[in-house]
């Protein structure tokens, strides 16, 4: 199951399993965008099945499960991926000082909550040895960025949450990580950032250019495979040095 399914790394990320065979329930608040992603995995041969869910409301994320459950049996690994990265007026760059509440609210609504949401219900529904779970917690949840209080925030819950969840889900074999991706071409930076944001994101990221969806989509299919059967509460990051610091 992949949350955030109809855009960006989470699309990226239903494609590549898809064409190594994976039967996908994909979600997103974009019925239309999703539904898309699964109209052209299906014609490739892929088997995946669309679903509209709000992270945010518990109810949908149950009916979300209960919808997977239905269509396939069983579910032996998630992507939790869904996420925004600015909310009402808020958008990166707002100092600390200038940020409305109900935007704080909003940005973890989604990027905290909706994520303990997922978890909560897949550790219900998908208790038993062999399952992985993958949570998108960004480079954010590493580090600091200035004038980005909210989205840093809410990513560093989501590293926490990652290492909580796996301490729990490692008594009945299941396993929790997450990947941390630092800027990465997707709509998520490519509809909230001028030219001039793109570039400065570049020049601060030592490898000097964005990451592809396609680079994080390798990563969290190696984490939800069994190949890393050993690897459980590690925070993955993916950034191009971003946060390892800056380059003089």
């Amino acid at each position: 199951m992949i949350t955030g399914a109809g855009s960006g790394i989470g699309r990226e990320v239903a494609t590549l399993l898809g064409s190594q065979g994976a039967r996908l329930a994909l979600a997103d608040c974009n019925f239309t965008q999703v539904s898309a992603v699964a109209d052209e995995i299906r014609s490739v041969g892929g088997n995946a099945v669309p679903l509209a869910v709000d992270i945010t409301n518990e109810s949908d994320v149950e009916r979300m499960l209960t919808e997977a459950e239905s269509a396939f049996g069983s579910l032996d690994g998630a992507f939790n991926n869904a996420g925004i990265a600015a909310a009402g007026s808020y958008s990166f760059g707002t100092a600390i000082t200038d940020i409305d509440i109900a935007d704080f609210r909003s940005m973890v609504d989604v990027n905290l909550i909706g994520m303990f949401l997922c978890l909560k219900h897949e550790l219900k529904s998908m208790n038993r040895p062999g399952v992985s779970i993958v949570n998108n917690a960004s480079a954010a949840g590493l580090i600091g960025i200035t004038n980005g209080a909210p989205y840093v925030a809410a990513k560093h819950g989501a590293v926490g949450l990652t290492k909580a969840a796996a301490l729990e889900g490692a008594r009945n074999g299941i396993r929790v990580n997450s990947v941390c991706p630092g800027f990465v071409e997707s709509p998520m930076l490519l509809d909230h950032a001028t030219e001039e944001g793109k570039e400065s994101r570049r020049a601060i990221t030592p490898i000097g250019r964005l990451g592809q969806p396609s680079e994080v989509a390798e990563l969290v299919a190696w984490l939800l495979s069994p190949v890393s059967s050993f690897m459980t509460g590690a925070n993955i990051p993916i950034d191009g040095g971003l946060s390892v610091g800056a380059q003089r």
